[in-house]
């Protein structure tokens, strides 16, 4: 996606184009599955889809941004794990989003320049690093090797 030029012309175009919708909801899958986060986002596949992928996206942004750091408890790690990985949390992160034009305003005008698009890019591709060094550091006994389409996709994108 990178070589050919077409990120940035997705960046250009914004909820318009495909494949930032595509580039878009795998980054919130991705970030659901490390997070055990409830909302994601889907890919448009037609121009009237648009203010349905602004309306998730916003949706998506609150959920990541008011993640709880008590969910731990819900998931298969051993209580001292959990609260050593609440420390480290609530030592090194400021909950929420720092992009506020992401998160205020109405939804259909949030993503409206190519800097706020590259805001969105930048802080879920952020968030997603931090998720996966989280994973590595405090390991979940349900962590499981990526799927072969996780891996295609990938590819896909770079």
């Amino acid at each position: 996606m990178v070589e050919d030029g077409r990120l940035a012309k997705a960046l250009d175009e914004g909820a318009k184009s495909t494949d930032f919708t595509q580039l878009i909801s795998w980054l919130s899958l991705e970030l659901k599955s490390f997070c055990s986060l409830d909302e994601h986002i889907n890919p448009i596949e037609s121009a009237n889809e648009v203010d349905h992928f602004l309306l998730e996206t916003s949706g998506f942004l609150k959920e990541l941004g008011i993640w709880n750091f008590a969910s731990c408890a819900s998931t298969p790690m051993n209580a001292r794990r959990c609260e050593e990985f609440k420390r480290f949390l609530t030592s090194t992160l400021v909950p929420g989003c720092p992009y506020s034009d992401l998160v205020e305003g109405a939804f259909n005008e949030r993503l409206k320049t190519r800097a706020s698009r590259s805001a969105l890019l930048t802080y879920l591709l952020s968030e997603l690093q931090a998720a996966r060094m989280i994973e590595a550091n405090f390991p979940t006994s349900d962590s499981l090797p990526k799927s072969q389409s996780d891996v295609s996709f990938a590819r896909y994108i770079a």
